[in-house]
């Protein structure tokens, strides 16, 4: 009678949040909420005050999520929190000093870097994930919209480094046929991502321009690959392992977490 290794299971699959427990396809899922939060509110509030603190605030939990739902260490998400929130502070102090130019440059800076570790965060969970089921396409629809979102923040960031000579750092980034708003980083950043390629802003520069086919190429390589890999092989799982550490070709049952 063959033998065949069970998946995961159920409470496998769950992990601790506050004190409860959920699976971690509601964490990837929730991962998936902040991140559209994080888009609105970057869009919806600009680079005004509120607008940078409520950005770092979502990203920051974005991380630490996403750090519960991959299983990192305490140490490691109580480092990420206390930076996230140190750096929350220091943009509120730069505020209250009417130092807007450090505020703009520390919120996005540290929202590259915050942005930046997520998907590496998502990916080495996935990664070790047994079973393509509905955790891993929601891990990888979060790295995807990741992606936009740093590439966002990037534009953003090199626009303020640049925007001591200009109007504004959407002036020191674009080319632009219309009036130009801080939204526009985001706008520029998921229309290059998928390929759309509106035409209406464009790259001043040869780094902007070079950045932008980067996250062009990564959008597209990433869906036909990633994406199409992920979907093409729903509900199936690796190749179990022998006790000497061989491959077999025997295979789990997927479970629907």
């Amino acid at each position: 009678m063959t033998h065949h290794p069970t998946a995961p299971s159920t409470r496998e699959e769950q992990v601790e949040v506050g004190g409860g427990r959920l699976l971690r396809s509601d964490l990837y899922g929730i991962v998936f909420l902040l991140v559209l939060a994080t888009i609105i509110a970057s869009a919806a509030l600009g680079d005004g005050p509120w607008g940078l603190i409520a950005t770092l605030a979502l990203q920051t939990a974005t991380l630490w999520i996403a750090l519960r739902a991959s299983e990192i260490s305490r140490k490691t998400q109580l480092v990420a929190v206390v930076v996230g929130v140190l750096v929350i502070a220091s943009v509120a102090v730069a505020i209250l000093t009417q130092n807007m130019q450090p505020a703009k440059i520390t919120s996005t800076a540290a929202m590259v870097l915050l942005v930046g570790f997520t998907p590496t965060v998502i990916g080495r969970e996935l990664l070790k994930r047994p079973v393509i089921n509905l955790t891993t396409v929601l891990g990888a629809a979060d790295i995807y919209l990741l992606f936009g979102l740093l590439f966002g923040a990037v534009y953003n960031l090199m626009g303020t480094i640049a925007s001591h000579g200009a109007s504004s750092s959407m002036a020191a980034f674009f080319y632009s046929s219309r009036p130009l708003t801080q939204s526009d980083f985001i706008y520029y950043s998921y229309v290059t991502l998928t390929t759309v390629g509106f035409g209406d802003v464009t790259a001043a520069n040869s780094l902007g321009r070079m950045l932008s086919v980067t996250e062009a190429l990564i959008g597209q390589l990433y869906l036909v690959t990633v994406v199409a890999l992920l979907v093409g092989n729903y509900g199936r799982s690796r190749p179990a392992r022998r006790p000497d550490g061989s491959g077999s070709h025997e295979t789990a049952p997927a479970d629907e977490g």
